[in-house]
């Protein structure tokens, strides 16, 4: 999992940048975007269904073989059909990781926060050396971007192979008989559409802008930096705000979550120069931390164990309508009006999702 994210954050904070010197619009780097929200939304529950059935290590080693692909068709194309139809087969890759290796970490675990938790604090662990390594290959040339992501890749196939695959017990007769969780997916899968949204408009559009913008002029080594701290945060506070909630009501930590990453998404245009927007980096490191492990698990413990993982495919496909959104309405209006406007609306929408969020949840 480490190997596939690592390769992951080595090209997630240049790919915009990299359309950008391709002679693509805003808009049209946002077309990009959205089509691996795309892909992620058609793959992720088919991952989840599978995953049920016994597929979690053969979807592993997809995702391995398209990642493959994914990366070197990257150093291959140049053209906006082209680069959407590689970033929806990216789509399908990211979401056979995601949904592999979180249904593989979930059914060896009783404890769901500290599990989700670990899986997010490996992901940030990626997050913390990628973009400084991107930063650095992108600095010299882009392409060294995308041989790097599939040496890596070749790297996670060869590992996956060695996993075996954790028997699929048979279901208790009162479990099959009571209710799977659907109120708990639906709620869960509708909040987590308003986080992800805020993730694609940063990882789209914030490289864009601190390197565009006459107030940062960001190289691609800063720009890594910024993900660097964001990921480097993550680490301790994935971590120990999943335990947290295995010890404290969940809920209490992902509305105040989502209330800190509006203020983010608000605050990044008034950022003067690096320096602030490193902070802030680190206040939207910590507001995704407060939701994404207990939201994960607290829609976990209240679904029916042999459904889980299809409970992950739908919630992972909600994320994803979050990135496939997200890059769509900030890309137009960055383009059409001012990258603070798309900034603020983005922000306006995570409020609406703090609102939606606290009402939701007490439903829970």
């Amino acid at each position: 999992m480490f190997i596939l994210f690592l390769a992951k954050w080595i090209t997630v904070p240049f790919i915009s940048v990299y359309v950008r010197s391709l002679g693509l619009s805003i808009y049209e780097t946002g077309v990009v975007a959205a089509a691996l929200g795309a892909g992620l939304l058609v793959f992720e529950p088919m991952w989840g269904v599978l995953s049920d059935k016994g597929w979690k290590t053969k979807i592993l080693i997809y995702s391995c073989l398209a990642h493959l692909l994914t990366f070197y068709l990257f150093s291959q194309v140049r053209d906006l059909p082209s680069l959407s139809a590689v970033r929806l087969l990216e789509g399908s890759a990211v979401s056979a990781t995601g949904v592999s290796t979180r249904s593989l970490i979930e059914s060896l675990s009783q404890k769901k926060g500290r599990a989700f938790g670990l899986w997010w604090g490996v992901a940030s662990l990626a997050s913390l050396v990628g973009p400084m390594v991107g930063g650095y290959l992108a600095g010299m040339e882009y392409r060294l971007l995308f041989y790097t992501g599939m040496g890596l890749a070749v790297t996670a196939l060869l590992m996956s192979l060695l996993i075996l695959e954790p028997k699929v017990e048979p279901v208790e007769a009162e479990e099959s008989e009571s209710r799977v969780g659907f109120k708990a997916i639906a709620i869960a899968s509708f909040i987590v559409i308003f986080p992800f949204f805020s993730r694609s408009v940063v990882n789209s559009f914030l490289p864009v802008y601190v390197k565009e913008s006459a107030s940062f002029s960001a190289s691609e080594l800063e720009i890594g930096l910024i993900f660097t701290v964001i990921g480097f945060t993550a680490i301790p506070a994935q971590t120990v705000l999943g335990e947290v909630s295995d010890r404290v009501d969940r809920r209490l930590l992902i509305s105040p979550g989502m209330l800190l990453n509006c203020l983010v998404l608000a605050l990044i245009p008034a950022a003067s120069d690096i320096a602030q927007m490193y902070l802030l980096a680190v206040l939207y490191s910590v507001s995704r931390a407060a939701v994404n492990p207990p939201l994960m698990a607290l829609m976990a413990e209240n679904v029916a164990s042999s459904k889980r993982g299809t409970a992950i495919g739908i919630y992972g496909a909600a994320e994803d309508m979050g990135l496939l959104i997200g890059p769509l309405v900030a890309g137009y209006t960055y383009q059409n009006y001012s990258p603070a406007a798309a900034f603020h609306l983005s922000s306006v929408f995570i409020l609406l999702g703090a609102v939606c969020t606290y009402a939701l949840l007490k439903k829970m």
